[in-house]
């Protein structure tokens, strides 16, 4: 008896969506199909100067299809961007960073990661599966269209997916299964300040930097706001640029909620006595002037230019949440970081057929999740492993929120994983998912999980401190052992 063919549309083809394209196109019976909006793989990784707060890019928006439809560039890298986290916690299975290039440092630069995503597209052959600068236009439910909508497609399945392209205009696709990995990293959140209108100087947001010797850097008082990783990488590529050496600014101000563990830092204490950076608890409450900025705690900072370091906004503009209600979503609400819901942070309940990979934060477990998460979806279409029932999904997802809430105090993001609380017994449970049905070296497999937690403990220990120039300096190759690079034949 043949088959049935299951039809799977995967949006992105990004670091999750190469993964997707991998594992989701080894069945006989799956056929993939990737949308990418880009002429190329990598994501978030490709590079492109182009961004919204340079003036000399202003003409390329009304010529970029992207930016039409979404409003924003996609790029978020910057030249001199380092990864966070070591390469081998980033990498998947059956190819290592350092099977595509030898004598490399555990944190690599971004031209090194697109690399390994270039030489992993073609270790496993999956640009045959991609549609590139190809936009999703729209993704619906077939049996929420109209009459008329319905009788116009010859192959009906669960979605209809329209996409665009300059050489093919709108086309209409039908798939059982929708894989939505276009990532969270590109449309910035903007926090609302008080007279932030009053304010004279430059205005942007950290998705936008690119080069620490522009006019609008050099020699002057910049201010980010933010407490991440991202806002502390901000600040060292001003004070003193891995790459090119001490910068010209004349002070750099971090504000934050969760930013004191910096002042304590022996790495930026040179900075702080210096007093080339200031780092202040708290957040901005007002614009006093023209250059004035006042803090929550009263205080008051000059400032010439003004980084928002505040993460991004999770954006879906193809899916019609009000006619097929697939996740309760509100760009306004919670930093636009909080929808549902959604099961084990990455299949939605409603229609347990789209899966969301790629939107867990804040931990350096997640690469390694992303890749159980295409394995699941793989097992799940297969009838290897079953889902609970849509009850039991719910409760499980209210038990999230709940644990949210002991920990953040709100659900500000149920894609945040608190780190060592939350993201270890997750990873973990992930794992045993996959378990239950991938024939693997269990042995082999649990060696791996205690190098990987070795190394990651080691990572939050040094960061914890705020020595993060010490923690971008240290080795950690010597902690991962040959005879253990990832691969298919253990979980």
């Amino acid at each position: 008896m043949q088959e049935s063919i299951h039809k799977i549309c995967v949006i992105g083809a990004g670091p999750c969506g190469l993964v997707a394209a991998r594992h989701l196109s080894q069945p006989s019976n799956f056929e993939v199909t990737v949308f990418e909006a880009n002429s190329e793989v990598g994501g978030l990784w490709v590079y492109d100067d182009r961004n919204e707060a340079d003036s000399q890019h202003h003409d390329a928006k009304p010529q970029d299809p992207y930016y039409q439809f979404h409003q924003y560039f996609h790029a978020s890298v910057y030249p001199h961007l380092q990864t966070n986290i070591p390469y081998p916690l980033m990498g998947y299975k059956d190819l290592g960073h350092d099977d595509v290039e030898q004598d490399i440092p555990s944190f690599v630069k971004h031209s090194q990661h697109k690399k390994y995503l270039d030489a992993y597209a073609d270790k496993f052959d999956v640009r045959r599966y991609i549609q590139f600068n190809t936009l999703i236009k729209s993704v619906r439910l077939y049996k929420n269209l109209d009459p008329q909508e319905q009788s116009q497609i010859s192959d009906p399945r669960k979605f209809v997916v329209k996409t665009s392209n300059n050489s093919t205009g709108l086309v209409c696709h039908t798939f059982d299964y929708v894989v939505v990995a276009t990532g969270h990293n590109s449309k910035p959140y903007v926090p609302e300040v008080k007279g932030i209108e009053n304010f004279k100087g430059k205005v942007m947001n950290s998705k936008c930097f690119r080069y620490p010797d522009s006019d609008y850097l050099k020699g002057k008082r910049v201010v980010i706001v933010g407490s991440g990783f991202s806002a502390i990488d901000l600040a060292t590529q001003l004070l003193e640029n891995p790459y090119t050496g001490p910068q010209h600014i004349e002070k750099v101000t971090i504000i934050g909620r969760k930013i004191g563990f910096l002042a304590q830092s022996q790495d930026y204490a040179r900075y702080i006595k210096e007093g080339k950076l200031a780092v202040v608890q708290g957040e901005i409450d007002s614009v006093v002037n023209e250059k004035s900025l006042k803090i929550s705690d009263g205080s008051i900072h000059e400032a010439d230019t003004l980084i928002y370091s505040t993460g991004y906004m999770f954006s879906f503009p193809f899916l019609d949440l009000e006619k097929d209600k697939f996740v309760d979503f509100d760009p306004k609400a919670f930093r636009g970081k909080f929808m549902g819901p959604i099961y084990k942070r990455f299949i939605c309940i409603r229609e347990p057929d789209i899966f969301f990979i790629g939107l867990i934060d804040d931990s350096s477990l997640a690469d390694l999740c992303f890749e159980l998460h295409i394995l699941i979806i793989r097992y799940l279409i297969q009838g290897k492993l079953k889902l609970p029932c849509k009850d039991q999904m719910f409760q499980s997802y209210l038990q999230d929120i709940d644990d949210l809430r002991f920990f953040y105090k709100k659900p500000l993001d149920n894609f945040k994983l608190a780190r060592e609380t939350m993201d270890i017994p997750y990873w973990k449970e992930m794992k045993e998912w996959v378990n239950e049905a991938h024939p693997n070296d269990k042995e082999k497999g649990k060696r791996f999980e205690e190098m990987a937690l070795k190394v990651y403990k080691k990572m939050v220990k040094i960061t914890s401190a705020g020595n993060y120039l010490s923690y971008k300096r240290y080795d950690f190759s010597n902690m991962f052992v040959d005879d253990l690079k990832n691969s298919i034949d253990f979980i």
